[in-house]
């Protein structure tokens, strides 16, 4: 277990194109100071990473930080063991498969006196091609639980961006067909008002809310949500920068990916309504994507509207609800979803 953290936060480092020396330098930046020596340690396996340095290490790579999360509680509690025998494997010199494997006699098989050589020399063949095949099952054993360990092949599947997580349901069928004719304009992929049922949730800066969606057509021209400025928590006055990114979500031990973004303000112009911002993404119809509005105000929270899942109003090819990260009072998101628009066009 403790091999995998350590395999993983390398792999992560490796894939972001970051030396670990610059992984350390952000790390720093982002939180307690994490020295060179530190990591030196965990990679020699001395020491083991706190669970906060392991999900830091996991944001500032881009990673998926459930996972790095997932593997450092597994790893925890083996750890003492694991470097006792790492300790050990030092001291040895290390040892490697075909040290342990057994020797077989270079010299002439002894056999009871009723046996001729040849029927020796095929007791030995057979001897050796058994053990032989007992040692690819037993690497087999090994490798699917190496794998199933990785990836958790006992939970259910599920799609991430960030360190959210939404179960794989099936998907709705979705038939693209061209509009006819020069009208490019097509349905809303995604739309849900605000109104009596719906609630603005505090986010503070840096903070985000994640909505998934399923394309309707290829491209997507413009995003949406319904934002405002509590003036008790905020400066109502200021321009409070919003940033809306439209994401492919992560599985299956791949990466979340950004498709494209764009950024808009909210002021006293436009607080309480549709803030659009237009974008030029292009997707693939029947496949889930995720909608991300994060505040990039340096200290001001904002407030996100979510509404109820059900009702009239909606226009939502697949239900899922959204994800509060970085909101300032307490929030269960169970059955909420973004207020806002995702549009498209052929």
């Amino acid at each position: 277990m403790v091999g995998q953290l350590l395999r993983e936060m390398e792999r992560l480092a490796d894939h972001a194109g970051l030396s670990f020396p610059k992984v350390v330098e952000r790390m720093s930046s982002r939180g307690p100071r994490v020295n060179k020596s530190d990591v030196t340690r965990w990679r020699e396996g001395r020491s083991l990473p706190r669970a906060d340095d392991a999900v830091l290490w996991a944001k500032v790579c881009g990673g998926e930080v459930d996972h790095v999360a997932v593997l450092h509680a597994r790893a925890e509690p083996a750890f003492e063991e694991w470097k006792k025998n790492s300790d050990r494997r030092r001291r040895s010199g290390g040892s490697s498969v075909a040290d342990a494997a057994p020797k077989v006699s270079a010299g002439r098989a002894v056999s009871p006196a009723t046996d001729t050589v040849g029927q020796a020399g095929g007791l030995r063949w057979r001897w050796v091609v058994t053990v032989c095949a007992i040692a690819v099952l037993l690497v087999g054993v090994l490798v699917w639980f190496e794998v199933a360990a990785e990836h958790d092949l006992s939970s259910p599947a599920v799609f991430t961006a960030e360190s959210c997580s939404w179960p794989q349901r099936p998907l709705p069928p979705i038939t693209w067909t061209a509009p006819s004719g020069t009208r490019r304009q097509v349905p809303l992929m995604y739309k849900v008002p605000s109104g009596p049922d719906s609630t603005d949730v505090v986010v503070e800066a840096g903070g985000s809310v994640l909505q998934p969606f399923v394309a309707t057509a290829p491209r997507i021209d413009q995003v949406a949500a319904i934002i405002g400025i509590d003036s008790q928590r905020a400066d109502d006055r200021a321009r409070h920068p919003i940033r809306f990114e439209v994401v492919e979500p992560g599985q299956a031990g791949t990466p979340p990916r950004l498709l494209g973004q764009g950024r808009a303000e909210v002021t006293q112009d436009n607080v309480n309504k549709d803030l659009p911002v237009t974008v030029d993404v292009t997707v693939t119809p029947g496949r889930l994507y995720v909608l991300r509005v994060v505040n990039e105000a340096d200290v001001d929270p904002i407030g996100i509207y979510m509404n109820r899942l059900r009702g009239n109003g909606r226009s939502v090819a697949y239900d899922a609800d959204g994800c509060v990260i970085g909101g300032i009072l307490p929030f269960d998101a169970a059955g909420w979803v973004l207020s806002g628009f995702v549009s498209a066009t052929s």
